[in-house]
């Protein structure tokens, strides 16, 4: 364990233990390691656990960058607890560039996504982040699945352009959901929005869009 742990450490440092020139990012072998040695994995996702927290800017961004691949094997509240062991300010920039340039933004949709019902500390959390950050649909989205009567008691903060909000909800309440964003504006047929309704049954689709546009 602590040969892995000091490997961890050296290859969100400088790159220097895993080396391919597929390997872009520090994070990429880290991946790589995760996937091919399912023995040493309990002692990757531990280091990886505890560098969540990490004063070191280059340790907690590689931590972060893979926090969705370890989530199954930790769970949400256990790596919202590390995560929180030391502060992390909204705005906070990455090492290097990950999914997003903000470092808290990249932790809370990872968990947010990988949450389930008893992940109580988590959702109270991302509850917090849909009202007070920017970035409120990819928190939005997920609390539609973990607890559609908060979404449902807070569509002040769900954006017309936000249909994805909508469909995460169960069936039974997409409707209710449209009636308390009405009006709704004229639709945009964008290719974006095209594509979002092509992934609904087609039955599903038509019955939303003529609640939305009975016209």
């Amino acid at each position: 364990m602590e040969l892995i742990d000091s490997r961890v450490q050296r290859q969100f440092q400088d790159g220097s233990e895993w080396c391919s020139p597929h390997f872009i990012d520090p994070d990429d072998g880290l991946e790589y390691a995760l996937r091919t040695e399912p023995a040493n994995r309990a002692a990757y996702v531990e280091a990886l656990r505890k560098r969540l927290g990490s004063t070191d800017l280059r340790q907690r961004t590689g931590a972060i960058a893979l926090l969705r691949k370890i989530l199954p094997d930790i769970g949400a509240d256990r790596a919202l607890e590390a995560l929180h062991s030391a502060p992390l300010e909204p705005g906070q920039r990455p090492a290097w560039r990950i999914e997003a340039a903000d470092l808290e933004e990249v932790a809370a949709r990872a968990l947010a996504a990988g949450a389930t019902a008893a992940d109580i500390h988590t959702i109270a959390w991302i509850k917090q982040l849909a009202i007070e950050r920017s970035y409120r649909v990819f928190m939005l989205v997920p609390l539609a699945r973990l607890d559609p009567d908060w979404v449902m008691a807070n569509t002040a903060l769900v954006d017309h352009q936000h249909l994805a909000v909508l469909t995460a909800l169960p069936p039974e309440r997409r409707a209710q959901c449209i009636d308390a964003l009405a009006p709704w504006p004229p639709e945009k047929p964008t290719q974006l929005a095209k594509a979002f309704w092509k992934k609904l049954p087609p039955a599903e689709a038509a019955r939303l869009r003529s609640l939305i546009w009975p016209d």
